[in-house]
């Protein structure tokens, strides 16, 4: 995916402390140039394309996070804790909690017919930053999409404690 004036996409991926409003209307401007509608405010994508790109972004957050926690703490997580962690770190909710600052921005990342929907509720913009990554590791890879989502998180998935509220933690 080509970028437009400006930083790259993987410039901006790579950021110590990333801008995620222009993370996305720069993934979603080159998105719609090369596979859409240029011009378009929203990302121009079929709901079932979103829907494929929320499965893959799934995966591939599972797969950083456990990576993550795997790594963590000298090794010192058993199976079983890393599994709690896991599961509550990549929920829906607490990704829609991770979104919440970003919410307008990760809005464009919803297609209409799925916005309109009533399926889905709260966990929309869970779904949008799935399908979000799981475009993003289409188009750049693993590893800058894993630098990116660690960067994002920061801390949280060494730190979280399953006793404790996991939104919190994010």
């Amino acid at each position: 995916m080509t970028g437009a004036v400006g930083p790259s996409l993987i410039d901006l991926l790579h950021a110590s402390n990333p801008d995620i409003d222009r993370i996305v209307s720069t993934f979603v401007a080159c998105f719609n140039a090369t596979y859409g509608s240029t011009g378009t405010d929203g990302w121009d994508i079929t709901k079932e394309d979103w829907q494929r790109y929320e499965f893959l972004g799934d995966r591939v957050l599972n797969l950083i996070v456990a990576q993550s926690l795997f790594t963590c703490r000298d090794g010192g997580l058993n199976e079983g804790e890393m599994t709690r962690r896991l599961s509550s770190i990549v929920s829906n909710r607490a990704l829609d909690a991770l979104t919440q600052p970003h919410q307008k921005t990760f809005t464009c990342l919803i297609p209409s017919v799925i916005g309109e929907q009533n399926a889905y509720g709260e966990r929309i913009t869970g779904g949008a930053f799935e399908a979000f990554v799981g475009a993003l590791y289409c188009e750049v890879g693993l590893d800058d999409v894993a630098y990116f989502v660690t960067t994002l998180m920061g801390e949280a998935p060494g730190k979280f404690n399953p006793e404790e509220n996991a939104i919190g933690q994010l």
